[in-house]
């Protein structure tokens, strides 16, 4: 969300990817990756804006926020944590509605005003965490057009921390497939040790 104190608005509804193994997570709610929109009905699209844009402006919260929800079986969200901070799902948010994230918290924070929405985003985007099976020697990922925050080739990545994340924008949700295969290439370079 991007909220000015008094008014919110939210900008994207996510689904988080937790304790995934296949991409290293050996936690079962440890947080490794995003898809950006969530997929779910309008209905409860609905409920989690209504709830994320009271408990902001509850708060008076300004700039960019982020709200953890678990919608149940019955399309129930329930609030988890408010994180009153940039969130990891910025990257993907700022592909999905072609807009600056930044920029717009600057806006609302200095001058209280809030981004105008075009449209319902018609991309989707994936941020896949990859973490350390064993501690690893790390390759050169830089020849990996869709991963980000890459270690410095020859570096030791010890068991179960962070290697990378690989992001990845497409029309629909099968981009996922495209991630788990970049996945797969980079698990191939890394040298366990």
């Amino acid at each position: 969300m991007i909220s000015s104190t008094k008014e919110a608005v939210t900008l994207t509804i996510n689904e988080q990817l937790l304790g995934v193994r296949g991409l290293g997570q050996r936690e079962p709610f440890g947080y490794c990756g995003n898809v950006v929109p969530l997929i779910t009905d309008e209905a409860v699209a609905e409920r989690c804006k209504s709830i994320a844009e009271k408990i902001t402006q509850h708060f008076g919260l300004a700039g960019s926020n982020g709200l953890d929800l678990v919608i149940s079986k019955e399309g129930i969200p329930y609030v988890i944590e408010v994180n009153p901070r940039f969130q990891g799902t910025l990257e993907c948010v700022e592909r999905v509605l072609r807009m600056n994230v930044v920029e717009a918290h600057m806006k609302a924070c200095v001058q209280r005003t809030l981004p105008m929405l075009k449209k319902k985003p018609s991309v989707f985007c994936v941020r896949l965490i990859l973490f350390a099976p064993k501690r690893s020697v790390m390759p050169d990922l830089s020849v990996f057009e869709e991963v980000r925050d890459i270690p410095v080739p020859g570096v030791i990545v010890e068991e179960d921390e962070p290697i990378c994340s690989i992001v990845v924008e497409g029309a629909n949700k099968t981009l996922l497939r495209r991630a788990r295969r970049t996945t797969k290439l980079v698990y191939k370079l890394v040298k366990q040790i």
